[in-house]
């Protein structure tokens, strides 16, 4: 659980890498709509299947502007389920 936004920008600033898994529809209920928000906004989905959702945001890990675009679109169901 990520108690607030604070958090999340505290944990973000602390590691360069971090890796956060969630079971869907679990984390729309123990974390807030700004911590999913900024998860979303700054994290890529980089497994997902039916139950599960398991999320990385790295300084080494960059992508293109297309391939965050696709996987932005590709993920909307799951970021739904997530975030509710």
């Amino acid at each position: 659980m990520i108690g607030d936004r604070e958090m999340l920008e505290k944990v973000f600033g602390d590691h360069d890498r971090v890796w956060y898994l969630t079971m869907r529809h679990t984390h729309g209920r123990i974390n807030h709509a700004d911590v999913s928000e900024l998860m979303r906004q700054y994290m890529d989905i980089v497994y997902e299947d039916a139950l599960t959702v398991v999320m990385l945001r790295s300084k080494n890990h960059n992508r293109t502007a297309d391939a965050r675009l696709a996987d932005e679109q590709a993920s909307e169901l799951a970021r739904t389920w997530i975030v509710k």
